[in-house]
């Protein structure tokens, strides 16, 4: 259920952006399914986890999760010169 979940999410995103494209060209009734698609994006992007999916984001630096290994601990990673 959890894969199911995360699957609408995307494609209700991609739904909603494609709205969002119609609307900004003067075609004003789309911005209701850009709302809707965006609400149900959020929706089924927050239930997915609550049915068992791990979620990983990225960091901020851009770097994989889990990039703290015993390398970096040995220094052969450091940014500090």
């Amino acid at each position: 259920m959890a894969w199911l979940f995360h699957t609408v999410s995307i494609l209700t995103k991609v739904a909603g952006t494609l709205s969002l494209r119609m609307a900004t060209r003067g075609r004003r009734h789309w911005y209701a399914a850009v709302v809707a698609g965006y609400l149900v994006e959020f929706t089924c992007l927050s239930l997915a986890p609550v049915e068992g999916m791990a979620l990983r984001l990225p960091t901020a630096s851009g770097r994989p999760p889990g990039w703290r290994s015993r390398h970096w601990r040995a220094g052969c990673c450091s940014t500090r010169r």
